[in-house]
């Protein structure tokens, strides 16, 4: 998601027994999964569509594993676009995070009554489909137009806690 535009949501497969690369695996996301089905197929494009030079445009995103890895590192490169630095415990600089607090309150009041609940995990992926594109834009605009302030804000905290 970006000032002035985002995509459209992607579900995200579960991985396999098959997948498992150690005994403690939960199978969640990691990064050669980040990398081959969400990196490459979805946010190069994206990035690659914008009208600018790459490496003016700027990616936020979180100290999760699945964005650290040496293949996600390298699709980066390529591609030229930088990766803020992110402080540790600094989700509220993430703007998915804001984005995924207005589609939650949104899915919860579409499903307050109990006949209205999904069936299935497809029903709800298409619930929240629907719910995403529904939102205004102007909201996520507005969100990400105050980064600036809230970067300063932690800045100025040597990274602690800012008002926002």
């Amino acid at each position: 998601m970006m000032d002035g535009g985002r995509r459209e949501l992607i579900l995200v497969r579960k991985r396999t027994e098959e997948e498992r690369t150690s005994k403690r695996e939960r199978l969640g996301l990691n990064a050669h999964q980040y990398a081959t089905e969400i990196h490459q197929p979805y946010l190069i494009p994206f990035i690659e569509a914008i009208d600018r030079a790459p490496e003016t445009i700027y990616m936020a995103a979180d100290n999760a594993s699945w964005h650290n890895g040496a293949e996600n590192k390298q699709l980066q490169e390529d591609c030229g676009y930088q990766r803020l630095p992110w402080p540790p415990n600094s989700p509220d600089l993430n703007p998915i995070e804001n984005a995924w607090a207005i589609l939650k309150r949104a899915l919860r009041k579409r499903f307050s009554k109990v006949e209205r609940r999904p069936h299935s995990a497809a029903e709800l992926f298409q619930a929240a489909k629907k719910e995403w594109e529904m939102i205004p834009q102007e909201r996520f605009d507005r969100w990400i137009e105050r980064i600036p302030e809230r970067l300063q804000a932690v800045l100025d905290a040597d990274g602690g806690h800012t008002k926002w």
